[in-house]
């Protein structure tokens, strides 16, 4: 017997929407989906980062789905606008606008075994009203990518003027002629500066603690002929798309695979470039002194170029803390400035749902035993029956898509999601076994990373020290330990699936039987050849 399962996504960016797309293509009618956003509109992080010169630093043909392929991206690099604008076609060619709630903040779920499922508080953002609901599965898909980091910047309640995170960009604060500070020289401040300089009268200075490695963009614009071709021969784009795969190969080996390629060749690359770029005068400020990869690549469009303009400014200081006028660097200066915009990421280490297990944990209290965020695969926590956590702990390759991580989760979540629609299955729970040994691996595999370093804080709990985001291999690892279900992993329907040794005896037995028969038929032969 077969019957709908009913699944809750929680957040409607890429991931909530890759997820949807799969839920309705794989389990077509058998599925009750509903995804809820907080916001008015789709789109996740791109709908909220709308400061100037917002861009993927990702290939877009790898950063959109596989399932909705786009020949008319104008560029390999998508602008904020454009990836927007291909979302909601994903939206609308999928039918999954009638599945989306918007303005529906979820707000805490709670475990009951009752209904093998989880009750769901949700609040109506433009009335305040509070409603429950009901769900068999419940995906979260709010990313990592939605907590404004902040911790740098003490005293930012005394600043008297206009201060903003590049993620909460108000477009109607008027730069023209005033002193702004950009915080932080990583994707989203290097982007920001460049478009911010060239507004009138503006003076900007760049202030951070540590540098980033850069390299040239790599974003090359399509012509109408190369985009007409993609569109008349979709072989043609899966094949791009496919190159673009294994060039992304490549690139983990050059910076993240060998220490002695990542030295001798992508290092002295970025070095030469910044040189060649740069001022002279700040070229020991841009250079880092540690590993590449332990941090994010910044790809330049015209970031050093714009340091040459006699309006821009860089400061190589951490920032001590804000005062009503400006703020005060660690080597003691004041600054003093109109606005100050924080460009200085987010805050990866916090559990990003309230969800309450069967064992009268939060998804949060079970992260502070285990040292920081950890999850199988991760997707799946112990304790947490039907929950799946997409761009969970260690999912992050630091130099692929993000959507294809979330490919290799939902190798793992449809799969179990399509067994919940039998009637002999209500959940299925990752076992505290296979959950710790899969972690024990990851950690085993950081020690021989450039994450394993100093450099790398930004990526781990700060109280643990656990480095939580990136997953310590190259994509097809990943792909590789996610491809399908392992059912020996699973409490299915809260019960453990014991492990027979039975299988693997009996495969040995075919295995010897096996030879034992080709060696017959090859004696057979060679007796008959000499018979003849």
């Amino acid at each position: 017997m077969e019957h709908t399962v009913s699944v809750a996504v929680i957040g409607a960016g890429y991931a909530g929407i890759k997820a949807a797309v799969a839920l309705k293509t794989e389990l077509q009618g058998q599925v009750e989906l509903v995804i809820y956003e907080k916001s008015g509109r789709l789109g996740g992080t791109w709908r909220d980062c709308v400061y100037p010169g917002a861009a993927a630093d990702s290939a877009v043909h790898l950063y959109s789905l596989s399932t909705h392929p786009n020949p008319h991206w104008s560029a390999t690099h998508a602008s904020q606008p454009e990836i927007m604008a291909y979302m909601n076609d994903v939206v609308e060619q999928a039918g999954l606008a009638p599945h989306i709630q918007f303005h529906h903040n979820f707000m805490r779920a709670r475990w009951d075994p009752s209904r093998s499922g989880y009750t769901l508080e949700i609040e109506d953002t433009t009335t305040g009203q509070i409603h429950t609901s009901n769900c068999h599965v419940l995906i979260c898909a709010t990313g990592n990518f939605h907590v404004p980091d902040m911790s740098c910047m003490p005293g930012i309640e005394g600043f008297a003027g206009e201060l903003m995170h590049t993620s909460q960009w108000d477009p109607e604060v008027d730069l023209r002629n005033k002193k702004v500070a950009v915080i932080g020289n990583g994707a989203s401040g290097c982007q920001t500066l460049p478009a911010i300089a060239e507004i009138e009268g503006v003076e900007v200075t760049q202030i951070f603690r540590t540098p980033n490695w850069m390299l040239p963009s790599r974003s090359r614009s399509f012509n109408p002929a190369a985009q007409e071709r993609f569109d008349k021969y979709p072989s043609l784009l899966k094949a791009f798309r496919w190159a673009l795969f294994w060039m992304h190969e490549l690139a983990y080996l050059m910076v993240f695979g060998s220490s002695f390629l990542r030295t001798m060749l992508t290092e002295k690359l970025s070095r030469n470039y910044v040189r060649k770029n740069a001022p002279e005068k700040y070229h020991s400020m841009l250079l880092p002194d540690y590993p590449m990869g332990c941090q994010r690549i910044v790809f330049d469009v015209s970031y050093l170029k714009s340091l040459h303009r006699e309006n821009v400014k860089l400061v190589k200081q951490p920032v001590r803390r804000l005062t009503e006028t400006g703020l005060i660097t660690g080597d003691g200066q004041y600054h003093d400035f109109d606005i100050i915009i924080a460009a200085t990421g987010y805050i990866s280490h916090l559990a990003p749902v309230e969800v309450h297990g069967h064992k009268s944990l939060t998804l949060q209290e079970y992260y502070n035993r285990h040292g920081g965020p950890e999850a199988y695969m991760g997707t799946m926590v112990h304790g947490f029956p039907n929950l799946f956590i997409l761009g969970g702990p260690n999912v992050t390759t630091g130099y692929m898509s993000y959507l294809f991580s979330i490919d290799c989760q939902l190798h793992l979540v449809i799969p179990l999601a399509k067994r919940l629609t039998r009637t002999e299955f209500v959940s299925f729970e990752v076992t505290q076994r296979a959950s710790s040994t899969y972690n024990r691996t990851l950690r085993r595999r950081f020690k021989k990373t450039v994450w394993n370093t100093m450099a790398a804080r930004h990526f781990k709990d700060p109280n643990s020290g656990k480095s939580t985001l990136f997953f310590p291999g190259c994509t097809l690892l990943l792909w590789w330990w996610t491809r399908s279900p392992r059912w020996g992993d699973f409490l299915i329907n809260g019960k453990e699936v014991k492990r027979s040794r039975v299988p693997c005896s009996m495969l040995a037995v075919f295995a010897a039987l096996f030879l034992v028969a080709t060696l017959v038929v090859v004696l057979v032969s060679l007796d008959k050849g000499r018979t003849t």
